[in-house]
């Protein structure tokens, strides 16, 4: 490992732990070595290794735990909100966008999914698809469900920066769940058997159709959901103008 210069110490400093981690192939829940052992790994001070870890820290590659040391996270480098989006101001404004980014890649991604999927990825994805519609029949709250549905598509296809969008993908999906108040659920479920009856024949064509499909009717629902809203909005305005 070269010595630092210039640049910020401390973020040369988390670059090459960065390194030393895939270099070593240290694990989810491995332990780094000590402060003194980075010390001379790196060759920076104390305080330079401290502040590396923050950085890393933030980063979400290693976790601090108190009296027991510094370790590799579970899902390191991934964050649950990539892009802030809890901090949008203008949700439904959101909605529309992620709706419109998932059009552009799901498509792709169910096409890919049918040609790689293996019986045990589409049992699963049937029991996914299952559990949505059974609670939506309930009346119960199926948007984690929904996510894990589509986030298991996007995993099929084995590639790791399909993988890395997924929080983007599940995102898109939370959102327009909680949006629509559940709403117009009942349509999800037959456009969701359909991909995964396309998948399950390994029918790439029929995949990519059907979540066009399914995509295509999420972002008119939207479109629906903002002119009910629309609508209602008159119609209190006409009754106070009357009153």
């Amino acid at each position: 490992m070269e010595k630092l210069e210039s640049r910020s110490l401390a973020e040369q400093a988390a670059d090459n732990i960065e390194q030393l981690i895939i270099e070593n192939r240290w694990t989810p829940g491995e332990k780094l070595p000590n402060e003194m052992d980075m010390v001379e790994k790196l060759g920076v001070g104390r305080g330079t290794v401290r502040e590396a870890i923050k950085i890393l820290e933030s980063r979400n590659v290693v976790e601090i735990r108190r009296g027991k040391g510094t370790f590799v996270c579970d899902n390191i480098g991934k964050v649950g909100d990539p892009l802030g989006f809890r901090f949008a101001s203008d949700k439904k404004k959101l909605a529309e966008d992620l709706s419109d980014f998932r059009a552009m890649l799901e498509p792709q991604i169910a096409e890919i999914a049918a040609q790689k999927a293996t019986d045990k990825d589409i049992e699963e994805l049937q029991r996914l698809c299952s559990e949505v519609e059974h609670m939506i029949i309930n009346g119960e709250n199926y948007s984690e469900r929904d996510v894990e549905f589509h986030t298991k598509i996007a995993s099929v296809t084995g590639n790791s920066v399909v993988e890395q969008i997924i929080p983007l993908i599940a995102q898109g999906v939370s959102i327009y769940v909680d949006l629509t108040n559940h709403e117009l659920a009942g349509t999800a479920v037959i456009t969701h058997q359909k991909v995964v009856d396309a998948i399950r024949n390994h029918d790439s064509d029929a995949a990519y159709e059907a979540m066009k499909a399914h995509m295509k009717e999420n972002r008119e629902n939207l479109e629906l959901l903002k002119k009910k809203k629309y609508q209602f909005f008159i119609i209190i305005l006409l009754i106070q103008v009357k009153v």
